[in-house]
């Protein structure tokens, strides 16, 4: 075989393969003897017929299409090891057949990515201030009062927020039932008006509970409902318009029954010292705002640090000399979609179905997720560049801590998880990615700001602090590898964020 190789930028580079044609009629020979076990030719036993014969039998083109297919793996193999080529991923090579007599391969193969590193000393990025404003703490108030709401029994009128039970049927004027909700619970929400570009209107009705409820598609039912008694039965007419998404209804009128069975309305408790009290150790409502404000201004530190280790990354990255081959761009748009498409799973919905309703196509979703996808690699590549360049490494003691803070929430279920952890190598990778990728941007950041570096576990420095502070380094880190990732051959991915709960 002869091979010719050309470099063609981009961490790519192209193979010609040209084939001897000794080489080709020893490949068809061997073809046709494997085929021929398999046929009956009259006259012949099984695998004795000579070789013209097969060709005349079988057709030579179809004996050289297998040929072909078995000298290709051979080709780029034997082209590979000639040139010394190395080969980034082995399933984005692409292979063509530029011609058949002589046969010639091409194959075009991304290359490992290039990486130099730019100079520290010229990286400068502004440190933002850090806040807590007195909105932000009454709202985390708000959603402990709400919390702690209690649902009072009252006869009526039905107002929105008021959680109502009802019984109701919609039927066609055919005759079809097309709804039939016997003691249905939920909160009575006023529907949105919808904007100009919006074709349908969202969610009417929310379902306690029901983390991610599926669309009660009634175009104005709540209005129609606001204002009952209980008890009280009324029956109305809607109108749905020609695009409505279900078919079975779309330009058609229903004709409903309601029967509302049952009525609360929701109570607040007073934002006083004893809400204060119910909340936690807290003597009166003063102390846990300030509580409140603490644990909220340590949440905004962590979030400005990991914006500010992202900043230094990005400004790291745009000092460097990067390359890599498209496909690697690739994967990561990719990825992408695939969280995208286990979002929508949770709302019953496929990735089609979905982009359908955003009225988008897959080319311009790849197109949207380009950018992300690309600083994402940036960050990545100069990371896993400077962890090589430090040579950092993860210690034994190290991997034990990470893994003592992965599996600390799971209580009971922690030592199983532990067990389950070391033995799994997808699982151990993961950790010890998670652990380099902090150890890494607190070394860069400190190297870059001049400020003491970051303690890989300042948790065990904190531990008269309250969970919601003491838990913030794990929250960071998550935030760290849903931005940043190292080459698999070191890394790792993501956890929780704080409830409103958690804030005090």
């Amino acid at each position: 075989m002869n091979v010719q190789k050309e470099d063609l930028g981009n961490c790519q580079v192209q193979l010609t393969v040209t084939v001897e044609p000794e080489q080709v009629q020893e490949q068809m020979r061997k073809a046709a003897r494997k085929r021929a076990k398999n046929v009956r030719i009259p006259g012949f036993r099984p695998g004795k017929a000579p070789y013209h014969v097969l060709v005349n039998y079988l057709g030579e083109r179809s004996i050289r299409e297998d040929a072909v297919e078995n000298l290709l793996p051979k080709a780029l193999e034997q082209a590979v090891a000639e040139t010394d080529t190395k080969i980034w991923n082995v399933d984005d090579i692409e292979p063509a057949i530029d011609s058949l007599d002589p046969l010639v391969f091409r194959f075009v193969i991304p290359s490992p990515p290039k990486v130099v590193l730019g100079d520290f000393d010229g990286i400068e990025v502004p440190e933002e201030a850090v806040n807590v404003e007195d909105e932000a703490v009454l709202d985390v108030l708000e959603e402990l009062r709400e919390s702690r709401a209690s649902w009072i029994p009252t006869l009526g009128p039905a107002q929105y927020g008021d959680m109502i039970t009802l019984d109701l049927r919609g039927d066609l004027i055919d005759g079809t039932t097309v709804v039939d909700a016997k003691g249905f619970e939920g909160v009575l929400t006023e529907q949105p008006k919808p904007e100009e570009e919006e074709e349908t209107p969202t969610s009417i009705i929310e379902v306690p509970g029901q983390e991610k409820p599926k669309e009660d598609r009634y175009p104005d039912l709540p209005a129609r409902l606001a204002g009952m008694m209980v008890n009280q039965v009324k029956e109305f007419n809607l109108v749905y318009p020609q695009d409505w998404p279900e078919e079975n209804i779309a330009g058609r009128t229903v004709l409903y029954r309601a029967t509302l069975l049952d009525l609360k309305k929701k109570v607040l408790p007073a934002l006083d010292d004893q809400l204060a009290q119910s909340v936690g150790e807290f003597d009166d409502l003063q102390t846990l705002k300030e509580r409140v404000r603490t644990n909220l201004l340590a949440g905004a530190e962590y979030e400005a640090r990991n914006r500010y280790a992202m900043a230094v990354l990005d400004a790291l990255a745009d000092a460097s000399e990067l390359e890599y081959p498209p496909a690697m761009l690739k994967h990561q748009i990719d990825h992408l979609i695939e969280e995208l498409e286990e979002q929508v799973k949770r709302y019953d919905l496929t990735l089609d179905q979905y982009l359908d309703q955003i009225g988008q196509t897959r080319a311009e979703l790849e197109d949207e997720y380009r950018d992300r996808a690309e600083r994402f690699l940036r960050r990545s590549l100069v990371l896993t560049e400077y962890i090589g360049a430090r040579s950092l490494e993860a210690t034994p003691e190290e991997i034990e801590r990470e893994i003592d803070l992965a599996v600390a929430p799971y209580g009971d279920r922690a030592a199983p998880l532990r067990e389950r952890i070391v033995s799994d190598e997808e699982s151990f990778s993961e950790i010890i990615n998670r652990l380099l990728t902090r150890k890494a941007v607190n070394k860069l950041v400190a190297e870059v700001s001049g400020r003491p570096e970051e303690p890989l576990f300042p948790e065990m420095e904190e531990e008269e602090e309250p969970k919601a502070i003491r838990g913030e380094d794990g929250a960071e880190s998550d935030e760290l590898s849903a931005e940043v990732e190292i080459d698999k051959s070191l890394v790792v991915e993501a956890e929780p964020a704080a409830t409103s709960e958690e804030q005090v």
